[in-house]
């Protein structure tokens, strides 16, 4: 997997997302998660903005894998 990093909000939000996961490419991060089992809420959000993907880990956590401009 490539190069990531982690941006903690400073309060919780309203969506449960207790951090996010900040990644170069992720369709190929996510096809990697994929490979290895993981599970994600929805499809892949595509935007101006931005790309996301909610990841959900074993116990249920809410994590973003967002992919900037």
């Amino acid at each position: 997997m490539g190069p990531a990093s982690l941006e903690m909000p400073s309060r919780s939000r309203e969506d449960g997302i207790a951090f996010k996961i900040v990644v170069e490419d992720l369709e190929a991060f996510v096809e990697q998660l994929r490979a290895a089992g993981a599970r994600f809420r929805g499809t892949m959000a595509r935007g101006r903005g931005g790309n996301q993907i909610l990841l959900e880990d074993p116990s249920g956590n809410v994590i973003e894998i967002f992919e900037p401009p």
